[in-house]
Formats: structure tokens, C-alpha cells, sequence
């Protein structure tokens, strides 16, 4: 089996909706046609689940840990976003404020709730992938935190939709912040907002390479700050890249080799340096 063809269909999805999303204020119009796009790449990823299988377990885990949620999530995202925008407060700053701050609330309340797997997850540990992200997992069926995977095992697992509903929360509580921010009238992190700011100028990737770097290196707090703590804090000297780091690292992860670009072009640049410097 070709793997490459559920990972085309993710970035057809990917094209059509940067496509769609030209300007950074989303339409209730172009949210409705990407949950109709996200609709339609979902049910292609399942027809070819149902012909084609996977080849071990391995392409299996794959999968339904990173190539369906990213589907999934992005259509949480869009479903959420347009709840949010269709039950604002319209009149009244302190509602909306307040209508914000609730929405963080209810995330944040997910996030606790599943505390344990999310710290799997942004950990990317694997020893449990075989029981998580495999169907027909009978060992964790009284726990599942999911309907899908018993309204439908053969297109889902005990986690998958956690993971996406973990994407997309990400997305909404970064949306959220930034409302916040404008509301409140407060500099919005990543936006640009200082003057004479800097901009991270290299890709996203290369800012997760860094930013993943710098944490599981145990350089900063001996360890102990959050990849999404560091995040912020770059974005409170400098405009950051918009993106989600989580699903750049995904990217960095699917390498097949030369994991680390952007380190090593780092690497390669000191030392130029230091030889330039000894001449």
C-alpha cells in the first residue's frame, strides 16, 4: 500500500484552504465551504481506509496519530469558529470579553480532563500508540473518552479524535487570546503590534526545530518550561510564525532523513564564524 495517498489527500486539503483563507479574517461563507472541504477529505481518507488498508501497525498508528486528526482538527476548528462567531455578544465589549473568557474556561476544563494523554501526546511518547491509535484495541474499551471508536471502529481508535480535538483547541484558544488582546486593548502576541518588532523570517518548521530544541534540551529553566510557555515568550519579543508548532513538529517528525535542517544550518553558521573570526 502506498501511504503517500492518505498523506495527498491531507494536502489537497491543505492547498484548498489556503486557497480559500486568503485574508486573515475568516467569512462565516468561507468556514461553511472549508467544513464542507474537511467533510469531503475525511470521507476520501475513509473509502481509501476501506479499500486499501495499511500494510502493518506501524502505518496504522501513523495514521490515525497524525494524518486523520489533522483532518478532523482542522474541522473541529472551523465548527468552533463558527459557533463562536454566531453566538457573540454583539453589542456589549464586556460580554464579549466575558463570552471569551468562558470559551478558554470550557478548553482549558478538556485540557485538564485529559491531562494524562495530552501530556502523552505533546511528549510524543510511543509506548502506548499500539493500544491508542490501533482499531480494535479491546484493552481500553471501558475507558474510551470517544463514541466514535464504538460508533464506528472501523474509522476510528480509542484516541484519534482526542488528538484532533487537541489541534484544534490549540487554534481556538490562540483565536481566543488575540480577541482578548484586541478587546482589552492589549499588544496581540505575534501580531506585529510593536513597533520596529522583529519577525522570525526563517519557516515554521525551522521555529519548531528551534523551539522543540531549546526545551528538550533543558536549557531554559532546567527544563521545566512548556513548549507552548516558550512560544509565547518568543512571541512577546518578536513576530513568530502564526502556524500551530505542534503540527510543524509533525512535519519535522515524518522526515525520512535529515531530521533537523535548520539545527544543522545553525551549526553550519557558527562555524563559519569561528573560522572567519581565526583568520
Amino acid at each position: 500500500m502506498d501511504v503517500n495517498k492518505y498523506q495527498k489527500i491531507v494536502d489537497v486539503l491543505k492547498t484548498q484552504l489556503t486557497d480559500l483563507f486568503k485574508e486573515d479574517n475568516r467569512t462565516v461563507t468561507e468556514v461553511e465551504h472549508a467544513i464542507g472541504l474537511c467533510r469531503i477529505a475525511l470521507q476520501d481518507l475513509k473509502n481509501l481506509v476501506s479499500s486499501d488498508g495499511f500494510g502493518d501497525i506501524k502505518e496504522e498508528i501513523n495514521y490515525f496519530k497524525y494524518i486523520k486528526p489533522e483532518v478532523s482538527g482542522e474541522l473541529i476548528f472551523n465548527i468552533e469558529y463558527l459557533m463562536l462567531v454566531s453566538f457573540l455578544p454583539k453589542f456589549s465589549v464586556q460580554a464579549q470579553l466575558g463570552f471569551f473568557q468562558r470559551e478558554i474556561q470550557r478548553i482549558n476544563k478538556f485540557f485538564e480532563a485529559h491531562k494524562g494523554f495530552v501530556l502523552y501526546y505533546r511528549t510524543n511518547q510511543t509506548y502506548l500508540d499500539d493500544k491508542y491509535f490501533v482499531r480494535n484495541s479491546p484493552s481500553l474499551v471501558l475507558n474510551c473518552p470517544s463514541y466514535n471508536y464504538i460508533l464506528d471502529p472501523d474509522f476510528s481508535t480509542v484516541y484519534d479524535a482526542i488528538v484532533s480535538r487537541i489541534i484544534a483547541y490549540d487554534r481556538l484558544e490562540e483565536f481566543l487570546s488575540k480577541e482578548i488582546a484586541k478587546l482589552s486593548g492589549d499588544k496581540i502576541i505575534g501580531e506585529g503590534t510593536i513597533d520596529n518588532r522583529s519577525k522570525w523570517t526563517e519557516s515554521d518548521v525551522a521555529f519548531a526545530e528551534l523551539i522543540y530544541a531549546l526545551v528538550e534540551s533543558c536549557a531554559i529553566d532546567n527544563g521545566k518550561i512548556t513548549i507552548k510557555k516558550l512560544v509565547e515568550l518568543f512571541g512577546e519579543i518578536m513576530e513568530i510564525p502564526s502556524g500551530n508548532i505542534y503540527s510543524a513538529f509533525r512535519d519535522i517528525h515524518s522526515r525520512k532523513k535529515d531530521k533537523v535542517v535548520f539545527l544543522d544550518e545553525l551549526q553550519k553558521a557558527l562555524i563559519r564564524k569561528i573560522d572567519e573570526a581565526n583568520k
